[in-house]
């Protein structure tokens, strides 16, 4: 079964080093977006010993702006035109599996054809805060320094 490890990073190299150290096998292939707005030389070291390992195009990605579904969308585009398949995992460079590769595998397998959405219960204020105040200057937003925002 193969799988396609679709990563946005932004910061924590090292953690990303190990995420892609944990899953690395002839089944997983990962399919890595370094936001633009980082130096991409912390990033050059991340190895691999037998996926194939595809950094993507890089674009300046603003949370909350339609630049993440972009770069989304770069991911999976660039995962499809390689290889086939059976399943993504959309992920964030700074996580990693509580799960051993053989486990995740071993899962899927058992579980072939099957997909995994889940949700969970939300604070009303932070359902508001995040979902319901629509903010029209997002690519203006600059994430450091307490929210600083650039124009």
């Amino acid at each position: 079964m193969r799988h396609a490890y679709l990563i946005l990073a932004h910061n924590e190299p090292a953690i990303l080093r190990m995420l892609v150290s944990l899953l690395d096998s002839d089944e997983n292939d990962f399919f890595i977006h370094i936001d633009k707005k980082v130096d991409i030389e912390d990033f050059k070291d991340i190895k691999t010993k037998c996926s194939k390992l595809i950094f993507t195009n890089r674009i300046d990605v603003r949370w909350g702006n339609v630049s993440q579904i972009e770069v989304e969308y770069i991911l999976f585009e660039t995962a499809f035109s390689l290889d086939k398949y059976d399943y993504f995992h959309l992920l964030s460079g700074v996580d990693l599996p509580i799960k051993s590769k053989a486990y995740i595998n071993e899962f899927f397998e058992k579980n072939a054809g099957k997909e995994f959405v889940d949700i969970w219960p939300v604070k009303k204020s932070e359902l508001y805060n995040k979902c319901l105040c629509y903010n029209f200057f997002t690519s203006r937003i600059h994430a450091g320094g307490g929210g600083t925002v650039v124009w």
